[in-house]
């Protein structure tokens, strides 16, 4: 408490009546208190470099390698599986260095909904 009175005498110039005057002022607001925050991550996810193809040569690659098609994937259907592919198929076009916004454009929807699916 003293050091803090200290630094305020030598900036401000206030005089010992006004130094105790303070003194009472800040006293029952400077008790320690200990906070401690945990902040939990799963995971980071981190975005390749900018990919060589473009989304639709990339994309085609993938709907082949994972049995699935860009309709099947693109339904306005809220049906679990459905929304599991399209999740993990934005998921690895995203780390595959495509940003969001070509992404919602090829799915043709909202970026938001895009960077939903990715913290998902």
């Amino acid at each position: 408490m003293k050091e803090i009175l200290n630094y305020i005498k030598l900036y401000t110039g206030c005089d010992e009546h006004a130094l105790k005057r303070i003194e009472v002022m800040l006293e029952p607001r400077l008790t320690p208190k200990i906070i401690e925050k945990v902040v939990h991550v799963d995971r980071v996810l981190t975005r390749a470099k900018k990919p060589k193809v473009t989304l639709n040569v990339w994309s085609e690659q993938y709907f082949l390698d994972n049995n699935t098609s860009f309709k099947y994937i693109n339904q306005r259907r809220r049906i679990q599986e459905i929304v599991d592919l399209r999740n993990t198929y934005v998921k690895n076009a995203y780390l595959n260095g495509f940003r969001p916004m070509e992404i919602a454009r090829y799915l043709g929807r909202n970026h938001a909904t895009i960077l939903h699916s990715i913290s998902k």
